[in-house]
């Protein structure tokens, strides 16, 4: 039977207890203010095109990235638990958009993470792969959550990524009520094209 001390050796989001401890309070006390709903929630924001559209159109909305705050690093223990705190506020039925950074699990970067279709994982030797790897993970954490509020959520990337293929990311997409859905974005002005799975 494997101890606590084992278990916090292996575990492989490692966080220390001090960083814990400020975060978990942050969050109890957050508990007692209201939450203001939202309808749409978007992680890796980049320009808020999304959430902007969204605004636009009379729906409350946030959007998040790093590079808004080195705080909302999803890979660091608090830039976690601080997108984990405000998807609290996503309403019944709202959406969250989590456009995953592709750089790692496109065709083009292959030769450099060793990722295939065969290996998505790619050499974990390389702390760029790993990192990847470790947002992947904790995006499928949060679509859990997501779930369990009674919310959606869409996972966009390029068609020529394999993060799909990633065993944790696998394992989530590969249920009957995930739908994936192409688009051609040189619609909208784009030279290229995504493909994102939405839970219905």
């Amino acid at each position: 039977m494997i101890g606590e001390h084992q278990l916090f050796q292996h575990h492989k989001d490692k966080m220390k207890f001090s960083h814990l401890a400020i975060v978990l309070s942050s969050l109890v006390i957050s508990f007692d203010k209201p939450q203001i709903p939202t309808a749409f929630q978007e992680d890796f924001a980049g320009h808020h095109a999304l959430s902007k559209a969204v605004f636009e159109a009379g729906y409350a909305c946030i959007a998040r990235d790093i590079k808004m705050s080195k705080h909302l690093d999803i890979a660091s223990g608090t830039g976690f638990m601080a997108i984990l705190q405000g998807l609290r506020s996503l309403a019944i039925c709202g959406l969250a958009w989590l456009a995953i950074p592709c750089s790692s699990w496109i065709f083009l970067s292959r030769g450099s993470t060793k990722r295939s279709r065969l290996r998505p994982k790619g050499k974990r030797a390389y702390k760029k792969v790993r990192l990847a790897n470790k947002i992947a993970r904790r995006v499928v954490y949060l679509c859990h959550y997501i779930e369990k509020k009674g919310a959606y959520w869409c996972i966009e990337n390029p068609t020529s990524s394999i993060i799909h293929m990633y065993r944790p990311m696998r394992e989530l997409l590969d249920r009957p009520e995930i739908k994936e859905i192409r688009v051609n974005l040189g619609q909208f002005g784009a030279p290229s094209m995504n493909h994102v799975g939405i839970n219905i």
